[in-house]
């Protein structure tokens, strides 16, 4: 998780500034420049076979992938249809109660993403959090994406991590 949400952050070398660090010695050494991060986005599954005890689980992986970025996160709850949308800022955490309930469906959640792109919106790339027991996508999306899953299944697309 946190190599994913480290590498979704651009760091660049500066030339036009030199590494202080390395002032001492004869050879300049670039300094390290940070894009803009983008915004992070957290799908959650709360389709039926997501208890409260996963969706703490769920909450805690999410939070922890916020504090990594420090930057803006859009969390998505979603199971066949997007269920409620959070925007989340530096210093918040992701609510603890989630709508839902019925069956799983990972298509809206990247349509969403697709819509608020074209709308102007720059996403650094999206984490969804689920059991992986749904309908996926025909096509990769284009932006990074990492699955993190509670069982072994793999995605078709992006990243998958088992979490346990």
């Amino acid at each position: 998780l946190f190599d994913f949400v480290r590498n979704a952050i651009s760091r660049r070398n500066n030339w036009t500034v030199p590494a202080r660090r390395h002032s001492w010695q004869s050879t300049v050494y670039p300094s390290r420049q940070v894009n803009n991060v983008g915004t992070l986005v957290i799908a959650r599954d709360t389709s039926g076979s997501v208890d409260n005890e996963m969706l703490a689980k769920f909450n805690a992986y999410g939070n922890q992938a916020i504090q990594a970025i420090g930057g803006r996160t859009l969390c998505i709850d979603c199971d066949a249809r997007i269920c409620g949308e959070t925007w989340v800022e530096v210093g918040d955490e992701l609510p603890n109660k989630a709508n839902g309930g019925g069956g799983t469906d990972f298509r809206p959640v990247f349509s969403r993403v697709q819509e608020l792109t074209e709308a102007g919106e720059d996403f650094a790339g999206l984490v969804y959090i689920t059991d992986l027991a749904g309908t996926f996508p025909d096509e990769p999306p284009p932006f990074p994406c990492l699955w993190l899953s509670i069982n072994s299944s793999i995605a078709p697309f992006g990243r998958t991590i088992e979490i346990s």
